[in-house]
């Protein structure tokens, strides 16, 4: 079963700076969630050595990061125009 963690790199890239890189990563073990995270500092971040620092799972539901924070964007305020506002949007009890 797919499992939530996240996994923190640290690295060096050619020139000898430290790196460190934060990924939410889903995978079946932590074994895999590392192999994961490695191979894509490795890839996209051009680190040439890069090793696990700390892997945590996930074990219950959480909020990892806020996306967006502030003022909608012109076509959201377009669609919500367009089902007749903010009053229209079905409300969620938590």
């Amino acid at each position: 079963m797919v499992r939530p963690f996240k996994v923190v790199i640290l690295g060096k890239n050619g020139k000898g700076h430290l790196w460190e890189y934060a990924f939410l990563v889903f995978a079946n073990s932590q074994e895999e969630a590392i192999k994961l995270a490695i191979e894509e500092v490795r890839e996209s971040r051009n680190l040439i050595d890069a090793r696990p620092f700390r892997v945590i799972e996930y074990k219950k539901p959480i909020v990892f990061s806020e996306l967006k924070g502030g003022l909608p964007e012109e076509w959201v305020l377009d669609e919500l125009d367009a089902i007749g506002g903010y009053e229209n949007l079905p409300p969620i009890e938590v």
